[in-house]
């Protein structure tokens, strides 16, 4: 793998921090990067106006010294367990907005990749973000992990790749999925950088890649003026077209042992079943930025996928130039 200036790992807490720091650590070792951990605080006191709070630098400073406290206990016992040797810092800064402090500490870092947690619940995480983000069918709320309105955030304004990771340790050999559009029969931009990122990864963790693409439902997609038609040859032509699709893709981009998974369906839900039959590890999808209004919008895909699978997710981000200096204006 390619060397990386440096990793971002936000903490939210100590619980969290610890699976999330394990992670980081590995993918740090791999890549020969250094980790800056970054723990953004914020607390209040029922006793105090939220103006007292505010403007008291000593109470400010006291439960920094105590957050930074424990974020070093914490890289101490990770150390001892792990031997390693990857560089770590550490950052605590006071911030009621996580995700606008993992943002600036991002670009000021030129970071090639944000980790962060997402917490298990059996909350409806459709209730976490905007309704506009609703998906159809939503998987078993038991099994659900939340996707707080930091997240979102975090994932419209990032300049770079952002990992959402759940509190389950990675196994040996696991199953990877890169989740790409072959409705595109040109070459793409985004495809080839989901591939490619998820190749990375794949090699990091000794796993098995997996290409999944879906396709539209035959029978909604030629109407109901086509009664005549055999919707079975139909769907069975349009499956082998994009199986051919996916091969070229993986063939240009030099990956041989990617297995192939074309299914038919809305693309969230396709993501979700595979994801759950093959228990994945980490399910890699990405989204463009684009210029004008639609700047930092995720696509309504990825906001489904992202709220319907249980395992770590990788977003890439396809940004040109123009839409990068917009976003970099719009966090100062």
């Amino acid at each position: 793998m390619s060397r990386s200036n440096c990793l971002l790992v936000a903490i939210h807490s100590i619980e969290d921090g610890e699976i999330v720091l394990a992670k980081a650590g590995t993918i740090a070792a791999a890549l020969g990067a250094p980790l800056h951990l970054l723990q953004a605080v914020y607390d209040t006191f029922a006793d105090l106006s939220l103006h007292e709070v505010e403007t008291s630098e000593g109470l400010k400073g006291a439960v920094l010294r105590d957050a930074e406290a424990k974020v070093l206990e914490m890289i101490a016992a990770w150390r001892a367990a792990t031997h390693s040797k990857v560089p770590v810092s550490l950052s605590v800064v006071w911030e009621k907005r996580d995700w606008h402090a993992v943002l600036e500490t991002a670009q000021a870092l030129d970071t090639d990749l944000i980790i962060k947690s997402m917490a298990p619940s059996s909350m409806a995480s459709s209730s976490m973000a905007p309704s506009s983000m609703a998906p159809s069918s939503m998987a078993p709320l038991s099994h659900s992990f939340i996707r707080t309105p930091s997240d979102w955030h975090l994932l419209r304004h990032s300049h770079c790749p952002v990992m959402l990771v759940t509190p389950i340790n990675w196994t040996q050999r696991p199953n990877i999925i890169a989740a790409v559009d072959a409705n595109i029969e040109t070459p793409n931009a985004l495809n080839d950088l989901i591939l490619h990122q998820a190749q990375q990864y794949t090699q990091l963790l000794h796993g098995t890649l997996h290409v999944v693409s879906a396709f539209p439902s035959v029978e909604r997609w030629l109407g109901p003026i086509s009664v005549a038609i055999d919707f079975n040859k139909v769907r069975d032509n349009v499956q082998h077209q994009t199986d051919q699709i996916l091969q070229e893709m993986t063939d240009r981009l030099g990956l041989p042992d990617a297995q192939f998974h074309s299914q038919e369906g809305e693309p969230a839900e396709v993501i979700q079943r595979l994801c759950q039959s093959l228990d994945a590890q980490l399910l890699v999808v990405g989204t463009a930025q684009n210029t004008g209004a639609k700047l930092m919008l995720l696509s309504n895909t990825a906001e489904q996928i992202l709220q319907q699978v249980r395992c770590d997710v990788l977003v890439v981000i396809n940004a040109p130039e123009s839409a990068l200096e917009s976003t970099q204006a719009s966090i100062i």
